[in-house]
């Protein structure tokens, strides 16, 4: 029988393009290190891994179990005559794909109640381009605010103007259509289009999540399902089209499957710098205004982070 998602996994192109999928290891399907990670011959590596997930209460009067998740995200790119114009990231929760569909079934209910970075549209890496226009003959000028009539060299008349370029990033949520409650997020980098250089290549994100446990007071499994598409000019763009298509539009990678009563997931020095500000006792300190923002902006012997992020608008 034909392979109908050949061209998406198995052919040359994905393994220049970094359509490679990311299955969870055959001896557990829990909480895998790296969520995505390009192809090892791939020009546009992506490389996406969970460095905390710890799961604990938002108090100590243990009622309410809340779960907190960082991944750091790398961009690297080896074709030369290419730049990471935008990112766009999603990161959406739900329930367990294993577990009974009925109803009745308990269920983890994960919803998001914090995020970082980008409580609010962020710009940064400010630039000013002075842009000069000539104007048609007989045209009538429109003048707008800050912007000047001249006569040019060719004695032609001319609006000159500065315009402010910078790198930009948002966050908005993703609802469950049904409840209307937040299950996820979804991220945006863009690029300062006066300088080119790309989108900044490290950084991280962050949810702390709410969620249910079952009448015994057990905790329940749940998932994620994470994506990210990227634009880094009309050759790589074209590529990532054809890679979704053939797989309907798909994410291209298994989700990830959290079990709260797995151990503190924490890795390398950045995880380990974060989880001294982290008590498992009190998650819901981190739901306040700019808390988690700051645990990832703790740039205390760390070399890579939200550092870029730290904006004067």
């Amino acid at each position: 029988m034909k392979d109908d998602f050949y061209p998406e996994e198995n052919s040359p192109e994905n393994e220049e393009t970094g359509g490679f999928k990311i299955h969870n290891p055959s001896h557990t399907r829990f909480q895998r290190q790296f969520v995505k990670i390009s192809s090892k011959k791939s020009k546009f590596r992506k490389t996406v891994q969970m460095i905390i997930c710890v799961h604990g209460w938002e108090d100590e009067t243990k009622k309410q179990p809340m779960t907190l998740i960082v991944f750091s995200c790398h961009l690297s790119c080896s074709a030369t005559q290419y730049r990471y114009q935008s990112a766009r990231m999603w990161l959406e929760f739900g329930e367990d794909a294993y577990l009974p569909k009925q109803d009745s079934a308990p269920k983890a209910s994960p919803e998001v109640v914090a995020y970082a970075p980008f409580a609010r549209t962020e710009k940064w890496n400010e630039t000013e381009t002075q842009i000069r226009r000539k104007l048609a003959k007989g045209a009538k000028a429109d003048v707008h605010h800050g912007a000047t009539l001249g006569v040019n060299a060719d004695h032609e008349r001319e609006v000159s103007f500065t315009r402010k370029y910078f790198d930009k990033g948002t966050s908005d949520p993703i609802p469950d259509e049904r409840t209307g409650k937040e299950i996820g997020r979804q991220w945006y980098l863009e690029q300062n289009k006066a300088q080119k250089y790309g989108v900044e290549p490290d950084f991280k994100i962050a949810v702390l999540l709410k969620r249910s446990h079952n009448a015994n007071g057990e905790p329940i499994i749940f998932q994620s399902i994470f994506d990210m598409r990227v634009e880094a000019g009309l050759l790589h763009d074209i590529e990532e089209h054809t890679r979704r298509f053939y797989r309907l539009w798909k994410p291209e990678d298994d989700p990830v499957y959290y079990k709260p009563d797995a151990d503190n997931h924490v890795r390398g020095p950045e995880g380990e710098k974060m989880m001294e500000n982290v008590n498992v006792e009190r998650l819901g300190e981190l739901s306040k205004e700019g808390v988690l923002a700051g645990l990832l902006n703790n740039k205390a012997g760390l070399t890579s982070g939200l550092e870029p992020f730290d904006a004067k608008v």
